[in-house]
């Protein structure tokens, strides 16, 4: 034995001794081996055979493994074999969550664990909620966890057992799924349903339960989608819905992981039929993400869709989309300390071809779009990029439509100036003189030159003290409003300035900005020579609570519009508002003013709005407005909060100011009790209004993982009852109780990490 180990071993059994921890400098039994890699963090009691290579722990022992931490009283770690064996209150927590038993066998080496008589919980990232088991037995390594005899929940385990799985046998892919066959489902301890196979994401809000119910249109109906096919990389659904009224609907529905394609694939193939009208239709869709070497990638997605009515002749359509979008990206390779790594990137290139095609009796129809861009960067500060896009359609009977579009960009930013040039050029490929587009946007005939001065450089030519400029642009370009046999070609010159001035920055309480704007446009005709924008914008404020904010705007031109499609008039514009806030009280005051040719001259309506806090527990809210051209004032809101312990209390109204008489008013009313009950009953105030006063009332009761609510609605005529069970993390499941039968509440499967979403839309 060397004096290194020696060494080791001579602290270990001192720490022992006293029953202290063992220091992090000496827990380590790798310095006896460089492929040993298990540390011991403390022991009460440490034994090491030289000959056997087994260290045996007693009393507080803790030891660990990269991400592994093992608790337990007693322990053996075999050095040669890189094993471990625990027993007496184990408990091992790592990433892939935390595990508790009996006894535990662990193969460090493999990262490889069993667990007898155990229980433990997992959960997926950025996903709120755990998933709890037990079972007799839980084996696996970080990747994949094995429970034989599990029984598994979402509830708390401090909580009541108010519902629960057995399975025969179910394996966790952590922050994955959990795969589970032979499954009992339990309300409590009366068993409910039989599963065959039970796949329960852990990352996505999908719904797996049947859903059954009955509905005017559909009539009683059983909706399922069974998970047929589990596998870590794939799941499959059968999908099988029976409505009395309108027949059946099947299909199948995959989610995999292609690696060798580059990721993510899904496809769906699904029949609609539907006896009562006699509308059916046949559905399939294929979507997969594309990885083609180091520096391409794309996607790629196909839908067809065959509808028709078995009572119509002629009635069929036929439609298929394809797209396709690939991008190729270049990085430049640098050598860092002797290694080759990416650095900036280099060039880019993007491909999307999207093709559609429909047929019916009446025709058929195609059209095909096509888009091409490069991008180039020479350095940080140059770089140069063009797009050609391409368009085709084709109907029956009729010439094919060709259109095309090239554009171009070049931009250089530099310390004192940035310099960009714009080319762009569209083309009639079939010569039917027919663009559609009349828009400025899409008919320029660049180039297009745009220089943007830095402050660095203005600031040295300018004394800012005195030309406060933030901002200064000019631009040369040809442009056209048109097609380019209906308009005439103009050059367009622009001078755009801005300077931003901060009055009296001495006074600490007190801010006060001004912002002014100039745009010079100057074009090549007699009729409009030059368009001036001009644009002043004031903000005072004081001590933080005190606002007041002045805006004018303005439209000079020279006698007329240089435009065929859209009409340039002088104009002028006064805005303002006034407001007042503290931390009980809120006022606003706003208007504007539109001056024009005669007799377009109007100001807009005078708003007003008022909050003032009562007391702690109460907010009183006004709003109005008063018409300037009209003098007279409109409808007022007028809102009341009031909150105390459990209860609160919000009234709403809308008057009628002329004469002073109600038009309608809101009362809401929640309160909770201590036994865990929630209501919630609104009434509204109409005028001859058919429904009665009280318009819904709520109660509902969240317990540990579950949730009972009753809900009657005045105006739908509508009962509900629910028993909600909260299932895998942030999700619902439950029935309601109405006027036409049976339904499901599709709010109730809105997850907490995706808002909105509604199950039966797969996340990709």
């Amino acid at each position: 034995m060397n004096r290194r180990l020696l060494s080791i071993l001579f602290t270990l059994i001192i720490a022992a001794s006293f029953g202290c921890a063992l220091p992090s400098f000496a827990q380590d039994i790798a310095a006896a081996s460089e492929t040993e890699r298990i540390a011991i963090d403390s022991a009460d009691y440490l034994k090491n055979e030289r000959e056997t290579g087994l260290t045996s722990l007693k009393g507080g022992v803790s030891f660990r493994f990269r991400d592994s931490t093992v608790y337990a009283d007693e322990a053996v770690l075999d050095e040669k074999n890189k094993t471990a064996v625990a027993k007496n209150n184990v408990r091992i927590t790592d990433t892939r969550g935390d595990f508790s038993g009996d006894a535990l066998f662990y193969d460090y080496d493999s990262e490889w664990f069993e667990i007898a008589n155990g229980s433990g919980s997992t959960i997926s990232e950025g996903v709120s909620g755990r998933v709890f088991f037990t079972g007799r037995i839980i084996q696996g390594t970080s990747k994949k966890i094995k429970i034989i005899g599990a029984e598994f929940t979402t509830c708390e385990p401090q909580c009541p057992r108010e519902y629960h799985m057995y399975a025969k046998t179910a394996v966790i892919y952590p922050n994955n799924k959990v795969i589970a066959r032979d499954v009992y489902f339990y309300m409590g301890n009366t068993r409910i349903l039989y599963f065959p196979v039970y796949v329960a994401s852990l990352k996505q809000n999908r719904r797996y339960m049947p859903e059954f119910g009955y509905d005017n249109s559909r009539g009683f109906y059983a909706l399922t989608q069974y998970p047929y096919l589990a596998k870590e990389l794939i799941s499959g659904w059968i999908i099988l819905d029976y409505m009395s009224k309108k027949g059946v609907n099947y299909g199948a529905e995959h989610e995999y992981k292609a690696k060798r394609l580059g990721g993510d694939g899904y496809s769906k193939f699904q029949t609609n039929r539907e006896t009562d009208t006699g509308n059916s239709s046949n559905i399939a869709e294929i979507r997969q993400k594309l990885k083609i070497g180091d520096n391409i990638a794309g996607n790629f997605n196909f839908n067809r869709r065959s509808s028709y009515n078995e009572y119509l002749r002629g009635s069929r359509i036929n439609s298929n989309t394809l797209t396709l979008n690939l991008t190729r990206q270049i990085f430049e390779l640098k050598q860092v300390e002797n290694a080759t790594t990416k650095g900036a990137q280099r060039r880019t290139m993007n491909l999307a071809y999207n093709k559609n095609t429909s047929q019916s009796s009446s025709g058929q129809r195609s059209s095909d779009d096509v888009n091409f861009s490069h991008q180039l960067f020479f350095n940080q500060r140059l770089s140069t990029s063009y797009n050609y896009q391409f368009s085709s359609q084709k109907y029956s009977g009729q010439p094919t439509l060709m259109n095309g579009r090239f554009k171009s960009d070049t931009m250089y930013a530099g310390s004192l100036y940035s310099l960009a040039m714009s080319l762009q050029r569209t083309y009639d490929l079939d010569d039917d003189k027919n663009l559609s587009n009349n828009t400025e946007s899409l008919n320029v005939m660049w180039p297009k030159l745009s220089l943007t001065l830095q402050q660095k450089l203005y600031g040295k030519l300018l004394p800012q003290k005195f030309f406060p400029i933030s901002n200064v642009q000019m631009t040369s370009e040809r442009i056209r409003q048109g097609p380019r046999n209906k308009s005439e070609g103009l050059r367009r010159n622009t001078f755009f300035v801005e300077a931003r001035k901060t009055l009296f920055p001495d006074i600490k309480k007190l801010n006060f900005n001004v912002t002014q704007s100039f745009t010079q446009y100057m074009y090549s005709t007699q009729d409009a020579e030059y368009i001036m924008n001009h644009t002043s914008d004031a903000t005072y404020s004081f001590n933080q609570r005190m606002k007041l904010n002045v805006n004018f705007s303005s439209v000079k031109d020279s006698g007329g519009s240089p435009y065929n499609y859209s009409s340039q008039r002088e104009a002028e514009r006064l805005r303002s508002s006034f407001s007042i806030n503290s931390p009980s009280t809120s006022f606003t005051l706003s208007t504007q003013y539109d001056y024009r040719m005669p007799p377009d001259r109007r100001f807009s309506p005078l708003s007003i709005s008022y909050n003032r806090s009562v007391s702690q527990n109460s907010k009183l809210t006004i709003g109005g407005s008063y018409d300037i051209n009209y003098s007279r004032w409109g409808d007022a809101n007028t809102s009341m909060e009031i909150r105390r312990k459990n209860t609160s209390l919000r009234l709403g109204a809308l008057w009628d100011t002329k004469k002073f008489d109600l038009r309608n008013g809101s009362i809401v009313m929640e309160t909770a009790r201590k036994n865990g009950w929630k209501f919630n009953v609104q009434s509204i105030i109409e005028r001859k209004s058919q429904y009665g006063f009280i318009r819904e009332i709520v109660a509902k009761k969240t317990r540990c993982c579950t949730e009972i609510e009753f809900k009657y609605n005045t105006t739908l005529d509508l009962f509900q009852f629910q028993y909600v069970i909260l299932a895998f993390p942030g999700k619902k499941f439950g029935f309601t109780e109405s006027s036409q039968g049976f339904e499901v509440d599709q709010s109730a499967f809105k997850s907490e990490t995706t808002p909105g979403h509604i199950p039966g839309q797969n996340a990709q």
